[in-house]
């Protein structure tokens, strides 16, 4: 690996043209996977180099970090005009990631007018990528992690993940020792994937074949279900990946049969063999009439089988819809019709929307991007671009660039807070919730970097740059046609428009119209400044917690500023008012001791029992809370 720095580094100085790109390109590469190198060349500036010399990817990443303000574990300026005009180009040049960014900043106005229409086109790309990244892993990839980090959270995880991997060995010498049940478990755990352990078809399928030498036929449904999904996509290549990221399968122990047993005919015959109450085994039966696999295709067979696994397994639906829009698609090329792009709707085409709808609910992901399709071309019904970009949004965001969200839990249960920090900042750029809340939780609470970046090698950059490299009259000329509502310029921004950029984004996005002169213009921390807009986007979202954040924000780090404890209030508010305990517990106390709102003990009492009913946990606390409160206004009164 040091010999590819080495080649890469001369490549740099000696190449030319295409060359020199692909050189920088690949030494950014290899320095972002971890290598324990030195190279001449900082990654930040191999990042400018890179972006500006055309590459989608760099572009992207250099967009998120100029967003956020944070690239790798270092402070960066805060540029939102130039980040925007760069996830822009890199989308157009088919980055998925930057799609998706360009989709979650057009329909929540970041940045840009709100725009459905124009927010739609990014997720379906987006979306699309992420079902060739799931065909192509056969559905096993791992359900992206949405927990919220809390101080609560901060001390159990690391003892739940050792509990939860302590389990897993557990129940595998179990299975080595000939428990059935325990072998059969394990295959349904490998199938679905849980908290701390991803999704791996062939440790399904081993501990499911070792369930069925054991005797076992429980396992039998599944295991042919899954056999002849992997037989049919083997036989049936699919798309070359064009993904940048592939899952990582833990190391697969020695197989007790070997693959060639599993013929079509074996196949058939274990799921005909399984229990009529299977569902996995009445899906897989009718997945290999539907493909033909062991047995004669039969359509109305398949449907059949499918049909009775409807109202309780996630994939029944979907092959549903699949063989009933395949019939109408073959109806409309023997009459020389095309499918209309809007307004095709029929029985037929309505029976499919219903389905692939209750296989939506049930967690098919492809039954949501066929979903959105529907509602997009208002297929079997209305068009709606509303539904169509939510559920081309759920589908966008299980895409394989999902895994980094997973990965950061991770590393925040490790302790490693930099490498968490790192990768919930570049899922919270393009819109994941749950990574903005956790990134600004970090940033308050965990770890908070500095402006450590190596100082750029100016001369070397001026060398590789191209000549039409991004210019402020190309961002505003650029800028203009994407409808920008933003008045921010195109320089880097100096810490006071940092903070100015945070509290305008937070007032645009939640709504809160409160002046804060006063806080503007004090010398807050670099890391609060990135944790309040952060902490604004997730509340933008719908997120109480956020609103919570906020307000303790305002509460404890502005306290010495006036009005901070009423903008804290406000917020407090609008987490109350999406019914979050702890935000009403405080408005309670707040009543009660008039701190930042006028005293009043009959609110301060409703908002103490208003937290007993959201939340029974808050009985004792309220019991507590109205017996201080009955003791203060006796004194009052004496």
């Amino acid at each position: 690996m040091p010999r590819s720095i080495h080649f890469y580094q001369y490549a740099i100085e000696k190449a030319k043209g295409k060359a020199l790109t692909q050189a920088v390109t690949e030494l950014l590469n290899l320095l972002d996977e971890g290598h324990p190198v030195q190279s001449k060349y900082s990654k930040w500036d191999l990042l400018l180099a890179s972006a500006t010399r055309g590459n989608e990817t760099a572009q992207h990443k250099l967009a998120s970090a100029l967003a956020v303000g944070i690239y790798e574990n270092s402070l960066v300026p805060m540029d939102i005009t130039r980040s925007l005009l760069l996830e822009y180009v890199a989308a157009l040049s088919g980055s998925p990631e930057a799609s998706l960014g360009m989709g979650y900043r057009y329909a929540n106005g970041i940045g840009l007018a709100q725009s459905c229409e124009k927010a739609l086109p990014f997720y379906e790309y987006a979306a699309n990528i992420a079902v060739d990244y799931i065909e192509e892993s056969n559905g096993f990839v791992p359900v992206p992690d949405k927990t919220r980090l809390s101080d609560s959270l901060e001390h159990s995880f690391r003892l739940l993940k050792e509990s939860s991997n302590e389990l897993t060995d557990y129940y595998a010498h179990l299975a080595d020792n000939g428990e059935s049940s325990a072998a059969t478990l394990l295959g349904n755990i490998y199938t679905t994937g849980s908290k701390n352990l991803d999704p791996d078809e062939d440790m399904a399928i081993y501990y499911l074949k070792v369930a069925m030498k054991l005797q076992s036929q429980q396992s039998a449904g599944l295991l042919g279900y899954l056999l002849a999904k992997k037989h049919h996509y083997k036989t049936n290549p699919r798309r070359k990946q064009r993904t940048p990221h592939k899952p990582v399968a833990p190391k697969v122990k020695k197989e007790v049969f070997h693959e060639r047993d599993d013929t079509p005919d074996k196949i058939s015959s274990l799921l005909h063999s399984s229990k009529a109450s299977d569902l996995n085994g009445v899906v897989g039966l009718g997945f290999i009439y539907y493909h033909g696999i062991g047995v004669e295709v039969n359509q109305t067979r398949a449907l059949e089988y499918f049909q009775k696994a409807l109202p309780s397994h996630p994939d029944a639906g979907y092959y549903i819809g699949e063989i009933i829009m395949k019939q109408q698609s073959q109806k409309l090329s023997r009459s020389t019709a095309l499918p209309p792009q809007s307004g095709w709707r029929n029985h037929e085409v309505t029976a499919a929307l219903h389905a692939y709808s209750t296989s939506a609910q049930l967690g098919s992901v492809l039954s949501q991007h066929r979903l959105a399709q529907m509602h997009n071309y208002g297929w079997g019904g209305i068009r709606s671009c509303e539904a169509a970009l939510s559920g081309f949004r759920a589908v966008a965001e299980r895409g394989p660039w999902s895994i980094e969200l997973n990965e950061a839990n991770r590393d925040f249960n490790q302790g490693n807070f930099p490498s968490a920090l790192r990768k919930f900042v570049s899922l919270a750029a393009i819109g994941y919730e749950t990574a903005q809340y956790n990134a600004a939780y970090i940033l308050l609470k965990c770890h908070c970097p500095s402006f450590s970046l190596t100082p750029s090698n100016k001369q070397w950059l001026e060398s590789v740059m191209v000549e039409n490299s991004l210019d402020p009259e190309s961002v505003r000329r650029e800028f203009s046609s994407l409808n920008s509502v933003t008045s921010l310029n195109t320089s880097d921004f100096t810490v006071k428009q940092e903070r100015r950029y945070a509290l305008k984004l937070l007032h645009s996005l939640t709504g809160n119209q409160t002046e804060h002169k006063d806080s503007i213009e004090r010398d807050k921390t670099d890391c609060d400044i990135r944790a309040l807009s952060l902490s604004a986007l997730s509340a933008a979202q719908g997120n109480s917690d956020a609103f919570v954040q906020i307000g303790d924000f305002y509460y404890y780090r502005f306290e010495k500023y006036n009005q901070s404890h009423h903008i804290a209030a406000t917020y407090y508010q609008k987490a109350a008012d999406l019914h979050n305990t702890q935000a009403i517990f405080n408005l309670g106390l707040m009543h009660e001791i008039g701190d930042g709102v006028e005293q009043d003990f009959h609110l301060a009492k409703r908002y103490y029992d208003m937290a007993a009913e959201v939340d029974a946990k808050a009985r004792t606390p309220r019991d507590i809370a109205l017996m201080m409160l009955e003791v203060k206004r006796l004194l009052d009164d004496i």
